[in-house]
């Protein structure tokens, strides 16, 4: 057997009691006996964890010693073999020192106070996701540093300490204390570094034994004790794990007070005690009463993922069963959520508190719906109520199998399910159930009441995610029961080398981004890489295969980007490269008729809009300036009329828009009801009920007043024909207001007859 299987071998056996062990045997070591600050050794005989005296040769007159290299423990090496061997980072020493006083209130010193200084520790703990072995050699790594840095020193007969030897710029955690006495630092708080004085005052201090008691007079496991010092803004809590333990108090009046339980379940009254100096009180017992109301427990499967579910208690319920979960909310019941907890844990936990006597009905509710139920009568005291969720139905999920081009399961895949019609959508994350054999449940999804949607012709779109593959998303029918299978193709990353990014002077306010082509949404998210993502070449993905975007967006102080240029791309699985060179880009000066015309003004390049915001525009006078600009023939317009801009110009554009003639329909549904009634997208309305267009905004206002009457006559141009159309206003109007429910839409926006 080689020595690294022996060592593998021999930590397998003993290495696992150092989890709860190690730590212990590493804090316990016999540290040195703390020197006194008259009586320090001799400077050429330093203590093992002492750091060099002061008249030690500085760092910089004497060559730094070769670093230590872990060694290798033998085959069956020991605990103190194996942390004696264990390299630890630099300890923190040098030529700094901290100094001060421990004085009573009196002002006389306090001898024999034994002052500690802890550094921070200067390495990053290792995660949880290491091997045992792993975590053992970091926290004994960790637990021997601590020791070795550690600096302690006692106060003299004057009460006066000195710390030398310390690092002159690592910062220090610093506490005293002595055995009946309560110390603290006079103007000092947080950590501190070398070349401070840091004085203490020191109170005498009384040990209080006390005891927890829950009603039946059983000590409370895990009670809990708060006091403050009357006339104090300062108060301390303390948590005794099997009902007792001692408080360490000054002398004075104090208000104590004890509980128990997540939510405070078990109170008891405040108890005034006066602690007297010299004087040893005796043990106080503080009892505690139940609180009125309903505490209990959930049994859940083990095979559900982070199910969440709300506890709701029904005053008054009907005599026969659950009933309507929505009639039941309208009587505002009092509402809980679960208390999460590992399911190695034990069930979840809730209460609900402070209840009037009565009685009540118990909902556990799940996904909206009831999935179990109690009745409770509360009468002054604590119910008791346990509550199970029940195992899964298979028809109440979409069993999935999710694996990767190699077949495997894919165990880091994240699901999403909406519920779609062809205008609305409603979802977010699911709820999955893993039942371990492979596939993964997804709850279907049910629309809640209480968001006033109701959807026709609707079905599901189910995403999944995976770090390592990227994202697949399917239509999956409402009435489908059967198993989906899905199989990620090999991924897709890029490399996008942007020649002449680094160098722009507007770097600092420009995005490069990529997105799946028609999916505004669909962002493939950028490796981190340059600190903050800012420098090229950039990487994108893991991605699945297909067409995408490389777009350049305009985003200043974290507000809505806009964007500058746009290039498609069909990537394959594997790793792609891309070099596109920065576009150029202009200013456009444009002299307005005022400043508020100014703030009015959009662009419009081709077919797609440039709505700008405040930080798009730099406006001075009359003088509107928009920054970064792709060369091209722009058009730019108000709510009153447009005019085309060719970019770049050499020179401020006086902007003179052709003002609008008529009001364009827009956003209508095909075949729905709006349309039914006599109005088409692209209509040009240019008068109502024998009314001329002539402001925008007047006109708007007039067609919408015609829809109040249930004959009204559109006069318009359609197809480049002037055509009346009589539509029932009233029929209109209605089909607009519940757009929310039939998906019916009407909008206007100016336009031209002529176009």
């Amino acid at each position: 057997m080689n020595g690294k299987l022996a060592i593998s071998t021999a930590l397998g056996l003993v290495l696992g009691l150092l989890i709860g062990l190690a730590i212990g045997v590493a804090v316990t070591q016999r540290a040195p006996a703390p020197a006194v600050a008259d009586a320090l050794p001799p400077a050429n005989q330093p203590l093992a964890d002492t750091p060099p005296p002061l008249n030690a040769p500085s760092r910089e007159d004497t060559p730094a010693p070769p670093k230590e290299t872990a060694k290798e423990p033998k085959a069956g090496a020991s605990l103190q073999d194996l942390i004696a061997n264990t390299e630890i980072p630099e300890l923190p020493r040098g030529n700094g020192e901290i100094t001060g006083h421990v004085r009573l209130e009196n002002g006389e010193g306090l001898a024999g106070v034994e002052i500690l200084l802890s550094a921070r520790y200067p390495e990053k703990r290792i995660d949880s996701g290491a091997t045992l072995e792993e975590r053992v050699r970091d926290d004994i790594r960790y637990q021997r540093w601590q020791e070795l840095a550690r600096v302690t020193v006692v106060t003299d007969a004057d009460g006066a300490y000195r710390a030398e030897s310390l690092s002159e710029t690592a910062r220090y955690n610093i506490s005293a204390k002595l055995e009946g006495w309560k110390i603290e630092p006079v103007d000092t708080r947080g950590a501190v570094q070398a070349g401070v004085t840091v004085d203490f005052q020191a109170t005498a201090s009384i040990r209080l034994k006390v005891e927890v008691r829950m009603p039946d007079g059983s000590l409370a496991r895990y009670g809990r004790v708060s006091y403050d010092q009357v006339g104090s803004n300062r108060s301390a809590g303390s948590l005794f794990d099997d009902g007792t333990g001692e408080l360490q108090l000054t002398p004075g009046t104090w208000k104590i007070r004890g509980s128990q339980g997540n939510d405070y379940e078990y109170q008891g009254e405040e108890v005034l005690l006066e602690i007297v100096a010299g004087a040893t009180p005796e043990t106080l017992v503080l009892q505690l009463a139940a609180r009125a109301g309903v505490r209990g427990t959930i049994v859940v499967p083990k095979l559900y993922k982070n199910p969440r579910f709300q506890v709701l208690l029904v005053k008054d319920p009907p005599a026969d069963t659950p009933g309507d979960l929505q009639e039941m909310r309208k009587t505002r019941p009092k509402e809980v959520n679960t208390r999460s907890s590992p399911y190695e844990s034990g069930p979840r936990t809730f209460s609900i508190l402070d209840v009037e006597p009565g009685a009540y009905r118990l909902l556990l509710v799940m996904g909206n719906e009831i999935v179990d139920w109690k009745d409770v009568t509360v009468s002054g005291d604590l119910q008791e109520v346990g509550l199970t969720v029940p195992g899964p139905n298979a028809d109440e999920y979409i069993v999935c199998r999710v694996t990767g081009p190699d077949g495997k399961v894919v165990t880091d895949a994240r699901f999403s399910l909406d519920i779609r019609n062809e205008n609305r959508s409603s979802g977010g994350s699911a709820e999955v159930v893993d039942p371990g054999d492979g596939t993964r449940w997804v709850a279907r999804r049910v629309l809640d009441p209480r968001e006033g949607r109701t959807f026709e012709d609707w079905w599901y779109e189910l995403e999944i995610n995976s770090k390592q593959y990227g994202v697949l998303t399917r239509r999956i029918e409402r009435d489908d029961l059967s198993e989906q299978v899905f199989q990620f193709e090999a991924p897709v990353t890029l490399e996008l080398t942007v020649t002449g990014y680094n160098e722009h002077e507007m770097r600092d306010d420009l995005r490069w981004s990529m997105v799946v082509r028609g999916e505004r949404n669909r962002w493939v998210p950028p490796q981190a890489r340059n600190g903050a993502n800012q420098a090229s070449p950039f990487s994108f993905g893991p991605v699945q295969p297909g067409e995408f975007d490389i777009v350049l967006s305009f985003a200043r102080e974290m507000r809505s980007s806009r964007d500058l240029y746009r290039e498609p791309v069909v990537l394959s699985a594997g790793e792609n490269k891309l070099t596109v060179a920065m576009p150029l880009l202009y200013s456009l000066k444009l002299r307005c008729k005022d400043g508020r015309q100014a703030a009015d003004i959009n662009l419009q390049l081709g077919d797609k809009r440039i709505y700008l915001d405040s930080s798009d525009r730099n406006i001075d006078g009359a003088i509107l300036e928009i920054p970064l600009l792709t060369a091209g023939e722009y058009e730019a317009y108000t709510r009153h009329g447009r005019m085309k801009i060719s970019v770049p110009a050499t020179e401020v554009v006086d902007f003179a828009p052709r003002l609008y003639d008529c009001l364009e329909v827009t956003s209508i549904k095909a075949g729905g009801l709006i349309e039914q009634a006599g109005l088409r997208n692209g209509d040009r309305v240019f008068k109502v009920d024998g009314a001329e267009f002539g402001d925008v905004d007047m006109f708007r206002t007039q067609l919408m007043a015609s829809l109040a009457r249930e004959s009204t006559t559109w006069t318009l141009v359609r197809e480049g024909v002037v055509t009346e159309v009589v539509l029932n206003g009233k029929a209109v109007d209605e089909a607009h207001d519940n757009r929310r429910q039939n998906g019916e839409n009407l909008g206007f926006t100016g336009a031209y007859r002529d176009e």
